[in-house]
């Protein structure tokens, strides 16, 4: 079994599986996990059976493990893989009897007190609020929140948080966020919350912490002071070894590096850097606590590399799910999940264990800076045939291309199923997939399989094209060779989407039911009124609308228009000439350095934005926490035993003032 689990690791599929089915023939075969099985074929695209056996999956689940209390074979994440007949609230199920084993195995890390004990310890105390300061300024801006026991958030009672941080200007000790993951090197992870660090230190107008690989980026941008982050400072624990994705995703040379930039861009920029990656679960715990880290922010929840363990011991007062596993942690030691409106709408709170905090923007943060397009960018339709060409993909440019770029694993039959459908309503259209990350005979196998699967539905297998693994800036670039990105169904396309349309490509998405299907949503309406001319509630509706982009005049008008409205709209010049703006004169006058016609970022580029928003959530956070602590138990709250739920707005209270943005 650990052989299996060793090949599979590496990429070598095949022998993983067999494998497997050697220790299904030594042991009792109920005692190798099915999902094992399932997970390792999945990523090698063997869908044969697939609906037979998740339906047996799940009852084995439900009736051998889960109906006896035993721990469950199925892991969080591969719930979100898996569509019908698992649901939300089946996938809420699976996460609470995974946390519960991270919460038994705290007790060596923290003893035997109850979480809320560990809470009341608070390591964070109240100080006596001066006289006068019944509400503070702030809540004319909304951040401030009060419990009025009839469940209304309406104000604040908590006074000002005296903590090992430097007190701000208002009175209020600055709060310490630490953000915890495994995957601060060349990752998508990294890659997207790399922005938060970056504007963090940019708009807290110092540099936190010493030089390093993020220079680049905040030193020829203009410093300012922001009020949101002069409350908060950002730091970074880190429990991944460093560097060893670098390899084959650097975005700077090629791939051949094992220098991660990523690593130490967010080095460079956190007021903090903390390597746990040689410490223990216990000294984790410690480092984190005598840190005073008061808001601990899991960027790692039931995926590969996490360390439930560390957040299960409570190292910090309010602990936070956010970014990366999209879906609920079910522990009863994560207070809040970070969504917004479209991945986490109100009327899905049940599927998930935590308060909600729905951010007014999208949920995810991103860094396109210093990644502009190169040649293959080219608008002219020669160059344009010619890069084509060297893709593997038809120099024809009547020929529609296709393309989705998500890793293999996280394709599924029934997407597969609906491309399949489009291709043969398309004469010549081909579609483009991003080659397998695996040993060359598992990544030849793949391609044969998906031949034969398209071939199976009447299809020329010749019509799929494989992308090879790049540097990030020639990823981008190679998306403006295409003419519609495809998105998945049960697990749709994350940070996959967000670089096909910063690389100017339109997005298609299907709403689905969960946040694993729904972040295509939350994309699309934070790209432009226009975009989301392409989010479609059916599989019909899906395959019509990609059909008449590509094939009817109006169709491919329309398309040019949506490419045309993405077109590199969060340059780096905008964003410092934003930063430049400054004071002039004594009425107030005010100069925007470059702002002549230059147009402002999309929201889903606007990591400015998104970051100050991610800091009101904070302290919104902090303010509930403390209300909660000062009238008692959690129990308190009305409705159950969760905090309420946080929703912030676009604009500010007081309709105006310092932060219009708002």
């Amino acid at each position: 079994m650990n052989l299996a689990a060793l090949f599979h690791r590496y990429g070598d599929i095949g022998s993983a599986i067999e494998h497997y089915r050697r220790a299904a023939e030594i042991i009792d075969p109920s005692d190798v996990d099915m999902m094992v099985m399932l997970r390792a074929r999945k990523a090698s695209c063997d869908w044969r059976d697939w609906e037979r056996d998740v339906f047996d999956l799940k009852y084995q689940v439900d009736v051998k493990q889960l109906a006896f209390g035993r721990p469950p074979s199925l892991l969080p994440f591969d719930t979100l893989l898996l569509p019908h007949p698992v649901t939300p609230a089946w996938r809420r199920r699976l996460a609470e009897a995974h946390s519960a084993r991270y919460v038994e195995a705290s007790t060596a890390l923290v003893g035997s007190r109850s979480h809320e004990a560990f809470l009341g310890e608070n390591r964070t105390r109240d100080a006596a609020r001066p006289e006068g300061s019944d509400r503070r300024t702030d809540m004319q801006e909304g951040i401030g929140v009060e419990y009025d026991g009839r469940g209304e958030v309406t104000g604040t009672t908590a006074g000002a948080r005296i903590h090992g941080t430097t007190r701000t200007d208002e009175g209020r000790a600055r709060l310490k966020i630490g953000f915890i993951g495994h995957d601060f090197d060349e990752h998508p992870t990294a890659h997207m919350i790399e922005g938060v660090f970056v504007w963090q230190k940019r708009l807290s107008g110092t540099r936190q912490h010493g030089t390093g690989a993020a220079d680049h980026l905040t030193s020829g941008a203009p410093q300012k002071n922001d009020w949101t982050a002069s409350m908060v400072e950002t730091n970074c624990c880190s429990y991944g070894g460093g560097g060893q994705n670098a390899k084959r995703t650097s975005r700077g040379d090629g791939g051949n590096s094992t220098f991660s930039r990523a690593r130490e861009s967010i080095r460079s920029c956190a007021s903090s850097f903390v390597d746990l990656y040689a410490d223990g679960h216990r000294e984790s715990v410690e480092r984190i606590r005598a840190d005073g880290v008061d808001i601990l922010v899991d960027l790692q929840g039931h995926t590969l590399g996490g360390r439930g363990q560390i957040t299960a011991a409570r190292p910090a007062l309010v602990q936070v799910n956010y970014l990366v596993f999209p879906g609920t942690s079910g522990a009863p030691y994560i207070d809040y999940l970070l969504g917004d409106r479209h991945v986490t709408p109100p009327e899905h709170a049940r599927d998930f264990s935590e308060s909600l905090v729905l951010l007014p923007r999208t949920y995810q943060a991103n860094l396109y800076e210093g990644l502009a397009p190169t040649s293959s960018s080219s608008g002219r339709k020669h160059d344009r045939a010619v890069l084509r060409r060297g893709q593997g993909l038809p120099g024809d440019l009547s020929r529609a291309v296709f393309a989705n770029f998500n890793k293999v694993d996280k394709l599924d039959p029934e997407s597969f199923s609906l491309w399949m459908q489009i291709l043969r309503r398309v004469p010549g259209s081909v579609l483009w997939l991003l080659e397998a990350s695996a040993v060359d005979s598992e990544r030849a196998a793949i391609r044969t399989r998906l031949r034969q699967e398209a071939e199976s539905q009447g299809v020329d297998g010749g019509r799929i094209v494989w992308a090879k693994w790049v540097s990030k800036s020639e990823h981008l670039s190679r998306h403006a060779l295409a003419d519609l990105f495809l998105d998945t169904l049960t697990y749709g396309a994350h940070s996959t989407a967000t670089d096909a349309l910063a690389g100017g490509l339109p997005l298609l998405t299907l709403a689905g039911a969960s946040f694993a299907s729904r972040v295509g949503i939350s994309l699309l309406r934070n790209a432009g009124p226009s975009q989301s001319a392409l989010l479609v509630a059916g599989q019909r509706e899906f395959e019509d609308l990609a059909v008449d982009l590509v094939c009817t005049t109006r169709g491919r008008k329309v398309l040019h228009s949506l490419r045309a409205s993405l077109s590199w709209r969060y340059k780096t010049d905008f964003r410092r000439s934003r930063l430049g703006e400054t004071e002039k004169g004594a009425g107030g006058d005010k100069e925007r350095a470059g702002a002549g016609g230059a147009e402002p970022p999309l929201p889903i580029f606007d990591t400015e934005a998104i970051t100050k928003d991610l800091n009101r959530a904070f302290m919104l956070m902090s303010d509930t926490h403390d209300v909660w602590k000062v009238r008692g138990r959690r129990e308190r709250w009305p409705g159950g035993t969760r905090l309420p739920h946080i929703v912030l707005t676009g604009k500010s209270l007081n309709g105006g003032g310092r932060h219009s943005e708002f």
